[in-house]
């Protein structure tokens, strides 16, 4: 991908990013210039063979995998924290990568009242930058 994204040098965190979405939203952010990338899922395995996936994809990223499960509160504040090191410290891009029905639930409508979502998709990503 050869796009002036405007995205060089950013630090990105995607959840549940072994495989699927998850696996081509960081591909394809390393892709477009995303220079330090922690990838997540539960399976070792899996996500050292996709943490070497994108590096063949996008050589000038930084790819990082860490190991863990966000489903429960406790997960997810240790993947930030071991993401944040990872990172330097700063998370500018947060992709997180839920699948309806998962052991992830989404939250229901009534907690995104404004949005519109539904949870009738296969599979939500949700991307947020920070500034």
């Amino acid at each position: 991908m050869n796009i002036e994204s405007g995205l060089q040098g950013r630090r990105a965190l995607v959840t549940g990013s072994s495989s699927g979405i998850g696996f081509e939203t960081a591909a394809m952010l390393a892709e477009a210039g995303v220079s330090y990338i922690v990838i997540n899922g539960r399976s070792r395995h899996r996500g050292e063979a996709a943490r070497q996936a994108i590096l063949d994809r996008a050589r000038n990223a930084e790819v990082a995998f860490v190991m863990g499960d966000v489903s429960s509160p406790d997960g997810a504040r240790s993947l930030i924290e071991s993401a944040a090191r990872h990172l330097g410290g700063t998370i500018e891009i947060q992709a997180a990568n839920i699948r309806p029905g998962s052991s992830t639930r989404p939250p229901s409508k009534k907690s995104v009242p404004s949005s519109g979502i539904g949870f009738s998709a296969r599979f939500i990503v949700v991307i947020t930058l920070f500034h």
